[in-house]
């Protein structure tokens, strides 16, 4: 019904179900946290902090050769596998990211 639609437009209940999941996962793996290396999730910084608070939200600024990256995108099953389009989609990221 309409309520279940409302639950899922909600971004906190979709970022609970995420974060549900890989709570389970880390605890099944016997790990203490766990971590997202997705660069798109820079993209909802603010979401993410209201949610985890300032105490549990953590950022790893990594440097890597955007040639590695490239080379490492277009081995995935989906996405872009173009070496132009990974890269111009990365530098964006990065931009984002920095700002």
């Amino acid at each position: 019904g309409t309520d279940a639609v409302e639950k899922v437009d909600n971004p906190y209940y979709l970022l609970a179900i995420f974060d549900a999941i890989m709570s389970t996962m880390t605890k099944d793996n016997g790990k203490k946290i766990w971590m997202c290396k997705s660069m798109g999730m820079s993209k909802f910084h603010d979401l993410l902090l209201s949610f985890y608070g300032k105490e549990r939200l953590r950022y790893i600024y990594l440097v890597r050769d955007p040639r590695d990256v490239c080379l490492s995108f277009m081995k995935t099953p989906v996405g872009d596998c173009h070496p132009y389009a990974i890269s111009k989609k990365w530098a964006n990221l990065q931009n984002f990211a920095a700002n």
